[in-house]
């Protein structure tokens, strides 16, 4: 009986539901900081530029395209990841989008393809894992791109 209901099991860590929708921006839209004086973009968003310390930061959406810098196969056992026990194994890599900006994110629906970098890949809102009071969590995760079928 207490297999029955495995990825229903409640973290003991209960979120804020306030910080959840603080971060909506940043987490579903790929939403970042733009500095005006030194003319780099951040992600995720910032109130102070690190290079200038400017303040001025302007919101950018990023277009979630980018390439892939590093990558690593991640096998960890599947009793731990709730939700993700048909799985087994994991892509996770540094992407640079085509902004400028670095961001960490899953390789998802990879198939037979060995991820490699300066593969294109671009970013889709997918379904994470559940949350302690049993709501579904969203985020973005990245799909390699085929610049074959590209005009």
């Amino acid at each position: 009986m207490a297999n029955q209901y495995y990825d229903q099991v409640s973290n003991p860590i209960l979120k804020s539901s306030l910080a959840i929708w603080r971060n909506y921006p940043s987490l579903y839209r790929l939403v970042g900081s733009y500095c005006v004086q030194c003319q780099k973009s951040f992600y995720p968003k910032r109130l102070v530029c690190p290079f200038c310390h400017h303040r001025e930061l302007l919101d950018k959406r990023f277009s979630g395209k980018g390439k892939i810098v590093n990558v690593e196969q991640n096998n960890i056992p599947q009793i731990t990841v709730i939700g993700y026990r048909n799985l087994t194994a994991r892509y996770m890599a540094i992407i640079q989008l085509i902004e400028g900006p670095f961001t960490i994110g899953e390789l998802v629906d990879v198939g037979g393809i060995k991820p490699q970098a300066g593969m294109p890949v671009y970013s889709e809102l997918r379904r994470l894992a559940r949350d302690s009071n049993q709501t579904w969590q969203y985020g973005i995760k990245f799909i390699i791109r085929d610049v074959s079928n590209e005009a």
